[in-house]
């Protein structure tokens, strides 16, 4: 399957922490159908090259979302594996 993951920088409201986007990077990692959770979760950290994030619950996503300070990753499983 694929997996779209992203990861920017984050700017803090009212409502708690949004996506700023002045800068982003974004990839797609590819895993096996089967891969657990866990798996898919270092994979895509990997492939975003961040270490130190903390889960935190700043978006809805289908992995993460993790974030250290003002900046955010998270990751989501693209439908039809489309690009």
């Amino acid at each position: 399957m694929k997996i779209r993951a992203r990861v920017a920088d984050l700017w803090r409201d009212d409502c708690g922490w949004s996506e700023n986007a002045s800068w982003a990077r974004e990839t797609i990692v590819d895993v096996p159908d089967d891969a657990s959770d866990l798996t898919i979760s270092r994979k895509v950290k990997a492939s975003l090259g961040i270490t130190g994030m903390r889960s935190d619950n700043w978006c809805v996503s289908d992995f993460g979302p993790w974030r250290d300070g003002c900046v955010g990753a998270y990751a989501d499983v693209m439908e039809g594996g489309e690009v």
